[in-house]
């Protein structure tokens, strides 16, 4: 029998399964050899032992009855007694039994365990003998013993286990369901989020030297995910801080809210029914209003000092603040903090298993505590959970991170999480809030931030759909890395992976068949044939349902995420508290200086703002509104900003030089002398096919190349833009077929750009411009994108090059995404048609346009449409040509070659497409952007967009 220097006293279960084979096999070796018949009641007792250890090696102790190990413990005490039996010995009474089971002297489980193994390895044969003599003592002895072994068999049954009557005080029984310290009334939630929104709203008027931008903004508040239960002694208790919008610091407070006498008895039992609160008068508190937490910070601003001040909410949602307050062993918190993403990316700190477990606990228990509630409704993921840096109050920096979670209140600021139930065909996971807690735990679990994409809303169900069955399995792919890693000094990680299993697991949260049975039957035609009086007794059935539905599920996160954790984190690793902290790796004390926003990396933190800016656009593709060509053409900059920002830092920090991103414009010249072109460096060259001699400088007598080049520089200042003069007018353009295949020629071969774009189109199709094109696509080894716009005449065909099948043809669309009525016929019919924004354009773009060509037409059409596209194009291929840089060893380089074709580039702008109807695709890079978080969804996004592209996981 092996050591088993690990095993914890308390899992009597576990040294119950080394001993339990060894001890089958020889009590079925001497019963089956008793004289003169073999034992009847050995043989039984040995299958019983087999059966037990069968049991045992396949069932997690967190899974076992809570008696499991009381008896497992008395099983163990039974073979040992079985094994020294006298040789001699008198009947039982049946008074007797308790003292005689009560005989040996081992205090504990390990301590039999180890007199068991004594005798397997040095005394077998005084073993053997024990047991003979047992087998040969009186039979209602042995009968005794083998019905005891039988009790614990018939436990340890799947279809016996239950709570087996033990209440919440056994300690292997405790984490079986909500004990009553995590128990209040669901009122108090909402209540608690009301009145935060309400006192966090900062009255600039009282701040000396800040001011807050927006309107009603509120001071950034987190609620302390706690592993500990908030109702005691009849107030159940909140941990939170607030701080100033630039993170100055963070007060800390406990807000309280006192139960009801009605709800007291309800939700407690015993001594503690008893408790009585103190009086008004002894507490002596003021009633608080909105302006004071205001107050209360410029109070706090001069001190170091950790206070936390305690608040009482009481049940008419006033909030109350007591005069009195606690001193704190740490000086307050500052900076932005720590999200537990930058915590798992940097690699800066050590998370031991017990803290993987001690965190995880506090957020399943938080999650689980507060769900269905509005703090679950924005969304969650590694990026919204932070972690404060705490320092005693004679340092003046720390590193350490208190072990201790917290989550923003949602007061608006957040993204908006995905819906609680998702019915939608096709789709692996119906409940995206639970799949987002499991890829929480999977990604603390691994220790490591995953790059897995975070669910949020999205009223596209289709997009949604996509999103979430991604994300579904690149978890579950994750999932098996989890299962396979060892966690020292944690033998009991099982628990930890069911949970997280759990979680991925949708058929865990169905609802109960009761519930199911009140779910409405009617489709949405039925629905709305109802008389008034019928739908609203269908409304309040619909949602009785949802609410009992929640109800279902919250019970389930408890049982299949909440309890696993409970068990892992109090029971099968110790008592783990929450006064632990988080510390750096040995050798990071010295490369860390916290700034105020806690990173060591000021151009990691302006990224992010960078992708908050591209995830909160202003822009809304659903219906039109006042200055939706403003709003669309700073969301593309913000976009455009976020790019080549990331392409700069590579250049100046890291000295990787990334190949430039060059766009040809084919048009009618460019008036280089404006003022907005002035300070541009992106112009990077100018021919002239237009007149002889050609102009050696950049002209424009119509105005449309320069609205074209002024459109694109708008949209991607950071790309190069090399200008090729093909006619002086409009009319001129029809002449002039030769002209536009030698720049086509020139623009390919010579000044070697990544798009050509022509915003232009012939009534009929041109074999020169064929040639050039065909010419031009096989130099470059295809790695050329052609764009042309498909024409503005709703009689008239789609026009050439547009219709050529090497060029991506361009219709315009306006803000809602609906193409506009002046497009072309398609030249075939059902091919599925390419549009962008080509409505309207900001009058700040058009004013100086406007004087230098007073007598043009700048109006909307599939011109703006194909300049909008091909700065789209540049776009892409600029943030294409970085994501090998910054996620090495996945292939990225494959995704920015094929956005250098045609073909690749035409799948991509589908992918970033939103379908108007069955052939006509809005291209909308801003919803595409917005959705993504970081540069693995973004990198997966592309990934799905390409074809033969294999998604990163």
């Amino acid at each position: 029998m092996a050591s088993s220097g690990e095993a914890s006293e308390l899992f009597s279960s576990d040294l119950l399964v080394e001993v339990a084979p060894l001890a089958c096999k020889e009590i079925l070796n001497c019963a089956s050899k008793k004289k003169p018949l073999p034992s009847v009641l050995g043989s039984r007792i040995g299958t019983a032992l087999h059966l037990i250890a069968r049991h045992l090696e396949v069932t997690q102790p967190f899974l076992l009855p809570a008696t499991a190990q009381d008896l497992s413990r008395r099983a163990l005490q039974d073979f040992l007694k079985i094994c020294k039996w006298p040789a001699k010995s008198a009947a039982i009474k049946a008074e007797d039994y308790e003292e005689f089971n009560n005989w040996l002297p081992f205090p504990s489980s390990r301590s039999i365990y180890d007199e068991l193994n004594i005798l397997f390895s040095s005394r077998p044969v005084m073993m053997r003998a024990g047991i003979k003599n047992f087998l040969a003592a009186k039979q209602t002895d042995v009968e005794f013993y083998a019905n005891r072994f039988q009790e614990l068999l018939d436990l340890l049954e799947p279809d016996n286990r239950k709570l087996d009557g033990v209440g919440q005080s056994s300690l292997h029984g405790r984490h079986l369901k909500p004990h009553d310290e995590y128990v209040y009334p669901d009122d108090i939630r909402e209540n608690l989020i009301t009145a935060l929104k309400e006192h966090a709203t900062c009255v600039s008027s009282v701040h000396k030297s800040e001011a807050p931008v927006g309107m009603n903004p509120r001071h950034p508040t987190r609620l302390c995910l706690s592993t500990e239960g908030r109702n005691v002694k009849q107030l159940v208790e909140f941990d939170l801080v607030m701080a100033f919008m630039n993170f100055e610091f963070w007060q800390d407070f406990s807000l309280s809210v006192a139960l009801k006498p009605d709800e007291r008895s309800k939700m407690s039992s015993g001594a503690m029914a008893s408790v009585e609160l103190p009086d008004d008068t002894d507490r002596q508190i003021i009633i608080m209003k909105v302006g004071d937490v205001c107050r209360i910070l410029e109070r706090e601003r001069k001190s170091r000092s950790g206070l936390k001040l305690l608040l009482e909410l009481d049940h008419n949602c006033h909030l109350h603040k007591h005069r009195i307050a606690h001193t704190l062993p740490y000086a307050k918190p500052q900076g932005k903090g720590l999200s537990l993403a930058e915590l798992l990316d940097l690699g800066h700190y050590d998370l031991t298993p017990k803290d993987r477990i001690m965190l995880s606990f506090a957020v399943a228990r938080s999650f689980w505590e507060f769900y269905g509630s509005e703090l679950t409704t924005a969304r969650w993921c590694s990026e919204d959970i932070w972690l404060m840096p705490r320092c005693k109050k004679d340092q003046t920096s720390s590193d350490n991170l208190e072990l201790k979670a917290f989550v923003n209140f949602p007061f608006g600021q957040d993204p908006p999480g995905p819906d609680e139930f998702l019915e939608v065909d096709d789709l692996t996971h119906s409940y995206p809030r639970i799949l987002s807690l499991g890829i929480i735990l999977l990604e603390i679990g691994r220790g490591e931030k995953l790059g897995l994409l975070p669910l949020t809303a999205n009223e596209n169900l289709g997009e949604l759909r996509d999103s979430v069955n991604d994300a579904h399995s690149d978890a579950s792919s994750q999932l098996a890395a989890l299962n396979n890693e060892v966690w020292e000094m944690c033998k009991y990680k099982k628990a930890f992976d069911t949970a997280v299993s759990n979680c991925l697991d949708p058929s865990k949260f169905i609802e109960s068949p009761s519930t199911r049975k009140r779910r409405s039957r009617l489709t949405p035609e039925e629905y709305e044939k109802l008389s008034p009086q019928r739908k609203a007794a269908e409304d309040q059935k619909r949602t009785e349902y949802q609410k009992r539905a929640m109800q279902d599920r919250r019970e389930a996160i408890y049982h299949n995420v909440v309890s696993p954790l409970y068990w892992l984190a109090k029971v099968g690793n110790g008592d783990g508290k929450d006064d632990m902290f988080i510390r750096p790796r040995k050798g990071q004390h010295a490369k860390r200086r916290r700034q105020s926003t806690f990173s060591d990396n000021p151009d990691k933190a302006e990224i992010q703002e960078l992708w908050k800016r591209v995830q909160t656009p202003n822009f809304d593709s659903d219906r039109r509104v006042e200055g939706s060509a403003e709003r669309w053409f700073e969301d593309i900059r913000a976009i455009s900003n976020l790019v080549f920002h990331r392409r700069r830092i590579l250049d100046v920090r890291m000295g990787i030089k990334l190949p430039p991103v060059r766009i040809a414009i084919l048009d009618t010249g460019c008036d280089l002398t404006l003022k907005s072109f002035q300070a541009a460096k992106c112009f990077k060259g100018w021919r002239d096919f237009a007149v002889e001699p050609p102009s050696e400088t950049g002209v424009d007598e119509y105005g449309h190349g320069t609205f074209m080049a002024r459109l694109v520089m708008q949209m991607v200042p950071g790309c190069e833009l090399y200008i090729a003069r093909v006619a002086q007018t409009g009319q001129q353009l029809e002449r002039n077929e030769e002209g536009v295949a030698k720049a086509i020629r020139h623009a390919g071969k010579e000044w070697e750009v990544d798009v050509i774009s022509m915003s232009f189109g012939f009534p009929k199709f041109s074999q020169s411009i064929s040639d050039a094109i065909h010419d031009v696509k096989k130099a470059r080894e295809g790695a050329i994108v052609f764009l042309a716009s498909a024409g503005n005449d709703v009689d008239r065909a789609e026009a050439y090059p547009a219709c050529d099948p090497s060029v991506i043809s361009m219709y315009a669309a306006e803000s809602t995404g609906a193409f506009l009525k002046t497009n072309p016929i398609p030249s075939e019919e059902s091919r599925r048609l390419l549009g962008t924004y080509g409505d309207n354009v900001p009058d700040a773009v058009l004013a100086e346009l406007r004087a230098r060509f007073a007598q043009r037409d700048f109006s909307a059409g599939t011109s703006v449409a194909t300049a909008v596209a091909a700065g789209v194009m540049g776009l892409m291929l600029a943030y294409a040509a970085l994501v090998p840089h910054v996620l090495r060893g996945c292939g990225a380089e494959g995704v920015y070659s094929d956005l250098k074709t045609t073909d690749g580039m035409r799948h991509m702008l589908f992918g970033m497409a939103k379908s108007w109807n069955a052939l006509q695709y809005f291209i909308n890079p801003i919803l595409f952007w917005s959705y993504k978080s970081d540069d693995s969804s973004m990198y997966r996004g592309m990934c799905r967009a390409l074809p033969q592209k294999e998604v990163m996981r």
